[in-house]
Order: structure tokens, then C-alpha cells, then sequence
């Protein structure tokens, strides 16, 4: 992923450090929001679940185990465009990409835990187990925890008292082209 600079004021983040951030984001989020098409939804044409995030790898793609028969991976199938938001403590994550399904043994193998038994009674070589492997081509995040969290209610405080606008928080913001 490479990403999209907004200004060279010394509060934004360089590509590399957005990059990172991103990464370190999603690595604090055991499970997120999947979205998917489904173009038999009336309303929205969207659907959602929450699914455990198998692996993070370190060019951001996420992997996920699913059943080959279940909607996520039928609506993947039909449709690879998707998307994955994220919430932890005081930071959040707008993923948008491509997903496919896979069916590799070696690889589910390699993320198979003993918590998927409980999904998957039959385990790894259950015919209805497949991967979702999602690969991120836009992130863009929020991160208000720790001392950032500190800084931005200082701007704010600043902004509201002077009357002028917030100041960017080096960190708070992000987003990743790629």
C-alpha cells in the first residue's frame, strides 16, 4: 500500500509511518466487520458479520477461515469487492479492497487453531472450510487512545478557547493508498 500525502506540515505522517500505523491498528483487532455485496439485499445491497481475523500479514492482507457454503464466501465468490471496518478502544478502521475465497490446504493448515474446532468439528480437512483472504487497497484510520488521545483534547481545548481551528495531531489520522 502506499499512501496519499495531504500537506508536508511537520503533524502529518510520512507514507511509511501511515503504513505502519495502519498496521499496528489492525494488529490490536482479533475480530472486525466484514462487508460484503449481496446483490439480494433490497436496501442496501450490502451485508456484514463479524469474523475472527485468522492473520495480518505484514503487507496488511487479512485472512479469514469460513465455511464454503456460508454467505460471505458465496457473495465473495459473485462479487470480490468488500470492505472491513474495525473498532478498539479509541481507534477505528475503514478498510476497502478485494477479497477472494481460497481453498488451500497448506495455508489453512498454517492458520488453523484449536479455536476452530469449535466451528469446524470435522477440523482442517473438513470439506466446508475455506479461507477468505482480503487484500486492502485504501485504509483509513482514527486513533485517539494513549498520549494521541491526550493531544487531541488539547487542540481541542486550544481551539475552543482562541477560537481558532484544530490543529491536525500527528497520528490521530491516516489514510493508505495502494
Amino acid at each position: 500500500m502506499t499512501e496519499r500525502t495531504s500537506s508536508p506540515n511537520s503533524n502529518v505522517e510520512t507514507s511509511l509511518e501511515r503504513k505502519l500505523h495502519t498496521h499496528e491498528i489492525l494488529a490490536s483487532m482479533p475480530n472486525v466487520m466484514f462487508h460484503s455485496i449481496d446483490a439480494s439485499a433490497p436496501a442496501t445491497g450490502m451485508d456484514a458479520r463479524p469474523l475472527h481475523v485468522s492473520s495480518l500479514e505484514e503487507d496488511g492482507d487479512l485472512w479469514f477461515v469460513v465455511p464454503l457454503d456460508s454467505a460471505v464466501a458465496n457473495h465473495v465468490k459473485a462479487t470480490p469487492r468488500a470492505s472491513v471496518t474495525g473498532h478498539e478502544g479509541k481507534k477505528w478502521i475503514y478498510l476497502t479492497g478485494r477479497a477472494s475465497v481460497v481453498l488451500d490446504r497448506a495455508k489453512l493448515s498454517s492458520l488453523w487453531t484449536t479455536a476452530h474446532d469449535a466451528t469446524f468439528p470435522f477440523g482442517v480437512e473438513d470439506p466446508n472450510v475455506a479461507l477468505v483472504h482480503f487484500q486492502p487497497e485504501h485504509a483509513e484510520y482514527w486513533d485517539g487512545s494513549g498520549i494521541l488521545g491526550v493531544k487531541l483534547m488539547l487542540e481541542a481545548a486550544k481551539a475552543y478557547v482562541t477560537g481558532a481551528p484544530m490543529a491536525d495531531v500527528r497520528g490521530t489520522h491516516g489514510e493508505v493508498q495502494g
